[in-house]
């Protein structure tokens, strides 16, 4: 006798879907296998981020290598932190994120597939210490790879995955209003810990008198300003509000 094997696919990724476009229609997602012209660990990576670069370059001569490059790396991680939030969140469960693949147009990552795969349960801090191991393997090789064609830093992207990620920690408060300054500030360093980055970038958070609560304010700067049709964005470091914005402790 022959049995047919069904391979099953966790009705879970459709929530994720659900969710993710939620946020924002850019964020779409599909089970499906790496397309030719996505990127996936071990799959294009360097080709991939080459082209985001070099299609930048070729829009905003203006801006300099430095926007090309901290746009680039952005763009690259977007999405996987996005998601990595909404799955512990509000999902409390967390999918295979090493097994990503990513597309984009010429200059902007949008749309993600996973061939499926094995989600993973547990308490909440433990969660997170997943979600940023499966991460972190991944914006490893995508660092690795962009280091074939470009110089780029740990403790460059370092500081763009925190700033990321403090982002998202404060976005949290849209779907959780009740979320005390105390709470945010607490779930901080859980993120922080898993991704073994210094407590130093809860500088970011500071006090607005004007709101009364906690503001995130990134440590890098996007450089965006440095092209000709954008400008200064309301959380940049650099621009005199911010700067007089007194750290939250």
């Amino acid at each position: 006798m022959q049995f047919t094997q069904f391979n099953l696919i966790d009705p879970r990724f459709d929530t994720l879907f659900r969710l993710a476009k939620e946020v924002t229609p850019y964020l779409a997602g599909e089970v499906a296998p790496v397309r030719s012209d996505g990127i996936a660990l071990g799959h294009n990576e360097a080709m991939f981020s080459q082209e985001l670069y070099q299609a930048l370059a070729k829009n905003y001569p203006e801006a300099g290598n430095v926007y090309w490059l901290t746009r680039t790396w952005e763009l690259l991680c977007w999405q996987p932190i996005f998601l990595g939030f909404i799955s512990v969140y509000q999902m409390q469960a967390i999918p295979p994120m090493e097994r990503i693949a990513q597309y984009k147009l010429p200059m902007f990552t949008t749309g993600f597939s996973f061939p499926g795969g094995r989600w993973e349960t547990g308490e909440h801090a433990e969660l997170i210490e997943k979600v940023a191991i499966k991460l972190q393997q991944l914006f490893t090789a995508y660092r690795e790879q962009m280091g074939e064609w470009t110089r780029i830093r740990p403790g460059f992207t370092n500081h763009l995955i925190a700033d990321g990620v403090l982002e998202n920690v404060a976005r949290q408060r849209l779907l959780f209003p009740e979320m005390r300054d105390e709470q945010v500030m607490a779930e901080a360093k859980l993120w922080l810990n898993a991704f073994n980055l210094s407590h130093d970038h809860l500088h970011s958070y500071r006090w607005d008198q004007t709101q009364d609560h906690l503001v995130m304010i990134r440590q890098t700067c996007c450089q965006a300003h440095r092209c000709d049709d954008k400008n200064w964005c309301g959380n940049c470091p650099k621009t005199p509000e911010n700067k007089t914005l007194v750290v939250y402790s």
